[in-house]
């Protein structure tokens, strides 16, 4: 068990002209507290000013290479990365493609208007049935009835997060959606001690805009 702290022993003050030095120390220590913080922030500021060029430059340097790499990558895929892989390297990076975020569509001749009537009519389906259902089926349309009802997040937009995760391909595809997900050429450096770029600080991977 860890030893516990001994307080320092508060010494009492005697009288007020102690008590004024006391209070007046503590406003001088305030104001030079101010000081540093202000000082800190100035510096901070400074630094992120004189840097910020820097890196507006880099960025943009990034996203053109990026840019004309996965064109090029694109193009040359099977020759780049062969026999079915998912990644492949330079002398200094590792590169590849991989499934970039999903997203929710509407499928050809929809829109969202039709999609949020689409998941009414199906809650008003499930409360129809629930309604006549004998008592050992009900209790999985109460759940059926949760699922699509969580879809609706007012009168006219959809929860697309929860269509994404709770619905089937079929499902989804009932209600005028489906998943869109495409793949993404991305770059990171090598971290082996070997690189000599592994002095710099930690990267993400750069992926090319979709």
């Amino acid at each position: 068990m860890a030893k516990k702290t001994k307080r320092a022993k508060v010494e009492p003050i005697k009288d007020r002209a102690e008590f004024d030095i006391e209070l007046d120390g503590i406003s001088t220590n305030l104001l030079k507290l101010d000081a540093i913080k202000l000082d800190l922030e100035a510096k901070i500021t400074a630094l992120r000013e004189a840097a910020s060029a820097e890196i507006k430059e880099l960025e943009t340097a990034i996203g053109l290479a990026l840019a004309r790499s996965e064109k090029f990558a694109t193009i040359n895929r099977a020759t780049l990365i062969p026999d079915g892989k998912k990644e492949s390297q330079t002398t200094l990076t590792l590169f590849g493609f991989r499934w970039g975020n999903k997203s929710l569509v509407t499928v050809e001749n929809w829109d969202w208007n039709d999609v949020v009537t689409a998941i009414q009519a199906k809650i008003e389906t499930i409360k129809d049935q629930i309604h006549d259902a004998d008592a050992d089926k009900l209790g999985a349309l109460v759940e059926e009835l949760a699922k699509w009802d969580q879809l609706i997040v007012t009168k006219t937009e959809v929860a697309k997060d929860q269509v994404k995760s709770d619905l089937t391909d079929e499902e989804r595809a009932s209600i005028g959606t489906k998943i869109n997900q495409k793949e993404c050429f991305w770059v990171e450096p090598k971290r082996e001690k070997s690189n000599p770029l592994t002095t710099a600080p930690t990267t993400e991977p750069q992926q090319a805009a979709a």
